[in-house]
């Protein structure tokens, strides 16, 4: 999904704290536009694959392995 109409908002609400005094506003909103692009950006990649090669068994909620039961 796309993201950058949030990009869009900040610039606005930023340029118009700029614009009308507001300097701790623009200051903040300057930071939180930095933040939100490295969060829109990492939340667009694909996540992290495992280099290890090597399987791990799966583990139920409470820590105890998964164990296939017997249909019978």
């Amino acid at each position: 999904m796309n993201n950058n109409w949030i990009m869009d908002v900040l610039d606005d609400l930023r340029q118009f704290a700029g614009k009308n005094g507001y300097v701790k506003i623009h200051e903040k909103l300057e930071e939180l536009s930095e933040v939100a692009a490295e969060e829109l950006a990492q939340a667009a990649r694909p996540p992290a694959r495992r280099t290890t090669g090597h399987a791990t068994p799966s583990r139920a909620v409470s820590g105890q392995s998964r164990r296939c039961q017997d249909p019978s």
